[in-house]
């Protein structure tokens, strides 16, 4: 699998291209907030050779799915999966969007609702494990691929910080045994690709990360 890192909209999130073999791709928060930034991914999607068959939301902030309804003119019937907690706040993003500064949407496309509960994706053969990671935001979650040894945190964790939690469904404790309990158990060379900023590593952060550093090897 290729996974492809692009940088949207004025609050620099990471979205990421997934491409399977058959040249079928995963794409994991549209945050592309223009129609240019939309035709730069379109423009990429064309280099590889690929066309985008299902959509990951990590969580529904704003800068996160942008991208969404450009997304859907050019491919409306591709499915969005979300987990269910975050239904409302997907529906109130174009109140957000106006205090955040990002173009409001005329429609928002209907999402599919995923829980921990579902544990995997299937794309193209491979499996994406979904881990339920609140903390951050109301029905966040992280994507993991085992066969990759990848995990996409959105913004639960970054290299050396952690997602904020000063926002509506935003809680440090929750946010922290997130961390613990479902990154911090996944193998020490898995790579952190997070909703912002540089990618990282379990082991890393595990011994550096300042909010979030594990005491005593536990």
């Amino acid at each position: 699998m290729k996974i492809l890192r692009s940088v949207h909209n004025n609050f620099l999130v990471n979205s990421y291209l997934l491409i399977a073999g058959t040249k079928q791709a995963c794409i994991i928060d549209p945050g592309y907030a223009t129609a240019e930034e939309w035709q730069q991914v379109k423009l990429l999607l064309q280099k590889q050779q690929t066309q985008p068959s299902m959509v990951c939301i990590t969580h529904a902030h704003a800068d996160h799915i942008a991208g969404l309804a450009l997304l859907h003119q050019d491919y409306p019937n591709i499915p969005i999966y979300l987990h269910p907690e975050g239904v409302e706040l997907y529906h109130s993003y174009n109140r957000y969007a106006r205090l955040m500064g990002l173009p409001e949407a005329d429609n928002m496309p209907a999402v599919t609702s995923i829980s921990s509960q579902d544990n995997v994706l299937h794309f193209e053969g491979e499996e994406i494990q979904i881990k339920y990671t609140p903390g951050h935001a109301q029905g966040s979650v992280s994507f993991y691929i085992p066969s990759e040894k990848v995990v996409f945190t959105g913004d639960l964790l970054f290299r050396m910080s952690i997602g904020r939690t000063d926002m509506p469904g935003g809680n440090y404790q929750i946010l922290e045994q997130s961390i613990f309990n479902q990154i911090y158990t996944l193998p020490d060379d898995t790579i952190i690709l997070p909703g912002h900023g540089d990618s990282s590593d379990v082991a890393f952060e595990k011994q550096n990360n300042p909010f979030v550093k594990q005491k005593n090897n536990i």
